[in-house]
Protein backbone atom coordinates (compact mmCIF):
# COMPACT_ATOMS: atom_id res chain seq x y z
CA UNK A 1 0.00 0.00 0.00
CA UNK A 2 1.49 3.81 -1.13
CA UNK A 3 1.68 5.62 2.07
CA UNK A 4 -1.60 7.94 1.54
CA UNK A 5 -3.28 10.27 3.71
CA UNK A 6 -5.77 8.90 6.20
CA UNK A 7 -8.74 11.18 4.44
CA UNK A 8 -7.39 10.13 0.96
CA UNK A 9 -7.57 6.33 2.81
CA UNK A 10 -11.23 7.09 4.05
CA UNK A 11 -12.12 8.48 0.62
CA UNK A 12 -11.49 4.99 -1.33
CA UNK A 13 -13.17 3.13 1.43
CA UNK A 14 -16.00 5.66 1.42
CA UNK A 15 -16.72 4.92 -2.55
CA UNK A 16 -17.44 1.44 -1.89
CA UNK A 17 -20.45 2.43 -0.21
CA UNK A 18 -23.32 1.94 -3.10
CA UNK A 19 -25.10 5.34 -1.75
CA UNK A 20 -22.03 7.24 -2.64
CA UNK A 21 -20.41 5.78 -6.26
CA UNK A 22 -21.13 6.97 -9.11
CA UNK A 23 -21.33 10.68 -8.25
CA UNK A 24 -18.22 13.32 -7.47
CA UNK A 25 -16.69 12.36 -4.33
CA UNK A 26 -14.25 15.89 -3.89
CA UNK A 27 -11.74 16.68 -0.56
CA UNK A 28 -11.84 19.34 1.22
CA UNK A 29 -14.03 21.67 -1.15
CA UNK A 30 -17.51 21.64 -1.29
CA UNK A 31 -19.35 20.84 -4.60
CA UNK A 32 -22.09 22.67 -5.57
CA UNK A 33 -23.58 19.98 -8.12
CA UNK A 34 -26.34 17.98 -7.28
CA UNK A 35 -25.22 14.24 -6.91
CA UNK A 36 -21.91 15.19 -5.07
CA UNK A 37 -20.05 14.08 -1.99
CA UNK A 38 -17.32 16.03 -0.14
CA UNK A 39 -15.22 14.41 2.69
CA UNK A 40 -13.75 17.41 4.91
CA UNK A 41 -11.93 16.74 7.96
CA UNK A 42 -12.38 18.46 10.97
CA UNK A 43 -9.56 17.69 13.61
CA UNK A 44 -7.52 14.80 15.34
CA UNK A 45 -7.73 14.40 18.92
CA UNK A 46 -5.47 12.11 20.83
CA UNK A 47 -7.43 10.04 22.98
CA UNK A 48 -5.04 7.82 24.96
CA UNK A 49 -1.23 7.73 25.20
CA UNK A 50 0.77 4.48 25.28
CA UNK A 51 4.26 4.14 27.41
CA UNK A 52 5.93 2.74 24.36
CA UNK A 53 4.70 6.28 22.58
CA UNK A 54 2.32 4.46 20.48
CA UNK A 55 -1.09 6.46 20.43
CA UNK A 56 -5.00 6.17 20.07
CA UNK A 57 -6.01 8.98 18.13
CA UNK A 58 -9.61 10.25 16.63
CA UNK A 59 -10.08 11.95 13.69
CA UNK A 60 -13.46 13.76 13.11
CA UNK A 61 -14.66 14.53 9.32
CA UNK A 62 -17.95 15.78 7.25
CA UNK A 63 -19.57 13.57 4.77
CA UNK A 64 -21.13 16.41 3.02
CA UNK A 65 -23.96 15.30 -0.11
CA UNK A 66 -25.44 17.85 -2.25
CA UNK A 67 -28.73 17.16 -4.28
CA UNK A 68 -31.65 18.41 -5.86
CA UNK A 69 -33.90 21.06 -3.81
CA UNK A 70 -36.85 22.25 -4.66
CA UNK A 71 -40.62 21.70 -4.69
CA UNK A 72 -40.39 17.93 -5.94
CA UNK A 73 -40.57 15.98 -2.64
CA UNK A 74 -39.33 12.76 -4.46
CA UNK A 75 -35.95 14.20 -5.08
CA UNK A 76 -36.09 14.79 -1.36
CA UNK A 77 -36.82 11.59 -0.30
CA UNK A 78 -34.77 10.07 -2.88
CA UNK A 79 -31.84 11.63 -1.13
CA UNK A 80 -33.08 11.00 2.10
CA UNK A 81 -32.76 7.17 1.35
CA UNK A 82 -29.49 7.62 -0.29
CA UNK A 83 -28.66 9.41 3.70
CA UNK A 84 -29.92 6.59 5.14
CA UNK A 85 -28.26 3.96 3.05
CA UNK A 86 -25.18 5.51 3.85
CA UNK A 87 -25.52 5.26 7.77
CA UNK A 88 -26.62 1.61 7.17
CA UNK A 89 -23.33 0.91 5.23
CA UNK A 90 -21.40 3.04 8.06
CA UNK A 91 -22.87 1.40 10.84
CA UNK A 92 -22.63 -2.49 9.16
CA UNK A 93 -19.12 -1.65 8.32
CA UNK A 94 -17.88 -0.81 11.72
CA UNK A 95 -16.22 -3.92 11.72
CA UNK A 96 -14.64 -3.69 8.40
CA UNK A 97 -12.80 -0.19 9.01
CA UNK A 98 -10.54 1.32 6.47
CA UNK A 99 -6.86 0.17 5.73
CA UNK A 100 -4.52 2.82 6.75
CA UNK A 101 -1.05 3.63 5.67
CA UNK A 102 2.01 3.72 7.79
CA UNK A 103 1.61 1.41 10.40
CA UNK A 104 -1.66 3.05 11.55
CA UNK A 105 -5.05 0.54 12.61
CA UNK A 106 -8.35 1.66 12.03
CA UNK A 107 -10.62 0.83 15.29
CA UNK A 108 -13.58 2.07 14.43
CA UNK A 109 -15.73 4.55 12.08
CA UNK A 110 -19.20 5.71 12.61
CA UNK A 111 -21.59 8.97 12.01
CA UNK A 112 -21.80 11.17 15.13
CA UNK A 113 -25.55 12.17 14.39
CA UNK A 114 -28.50 12.64 11.95
CA UNK A 115 -27.11 14.24 9.05
CA UNK A 116 -28.08 18.41 8.55
CA UNK A 117 -29.78 19.85 5.99
CA UNK A 118 -29.27 23.20 4.76
CA UNK A 119 -30.23 24.99 1.18
CA UNK A 120 -27.31 25.19 -1.19
CA UNK A 121 -28.15 27.21 -3.72
CA UNK A 122 -31.37 27.63 -5.38
CA UNK A 123 -32.12 24.49 -6.71
CA UNK A 124 -29.52 22.21 -4.68
CA UNK A 125 -29.46 21.05 -0.67
CA UNK A 126 -26.91 20.47 1.63
CA UNK A 127 -26.57 17.37 3.39
CA UNK A 128 -23.75 17.08 6.21
CA UNK A 129 -23.40 13.76 8.12
CA UNK A 130 -20.61 14.57 10.89
CA UNK A 131 -18.70 11.18 11.98
CA UNK A 132 -15.33 10.17 13.36
CA UNK A 133 -12.55 7.40 12.60
CA UNK A 134 -10.68 5.79 15.98
CA UNK A 135 -7.20 4.57 14.84
CA UNK A 136 -4.46 3.45 16.34
CA UNK A 137 -1.34 5.33 15.79
CA UNK A 138 2.13 2.78 16.00
CA UNK A 139 4.93 4.47 18.17
CA UNK A 140 8.06 5.76 16.31
CA UNK A 141 10.41 3.43 15.27
CA UNK A 142 13.43 3.51 17.77
CA UNK A 143 15.76 2.69 14.45
CA UNK A 144 14.63 5.59 12.86
CA UNK A 145 15.58 7.70 15.95
CA UNK A 146 18.94 6.21 15.82
CA UNK A 147 19.48 6.46 12.29
CA UNK A 148 19.07 10.61 12.98
CA UNK A 149 21.35 10.84 15.47
CA UNK A 150 23.83 8.52 14.15
CA UNK A 151 26.66 10.99 12.74
CA UNK A 152 28.47 8.01 10.58
CA UNK A 153 27.50 6.49 7.18
CA UNK A 154 25.73 3.31 6.82
CA UNK A 155 25.31 0.99 4.11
Amino acid sequence: MKDESIPESLRAWLLLCPALGGGVFSMDRVETRPASCTLRPKGETVLRRYLDGGQQKELRFEICVCGFYGADTEHLLRMRRRLDTLVSWLLFQRRCPPALSGGRRALLVEPLEEAAFTKNGENSALWVLPCRLVYFQPPPSPLKNCERMCPFETD
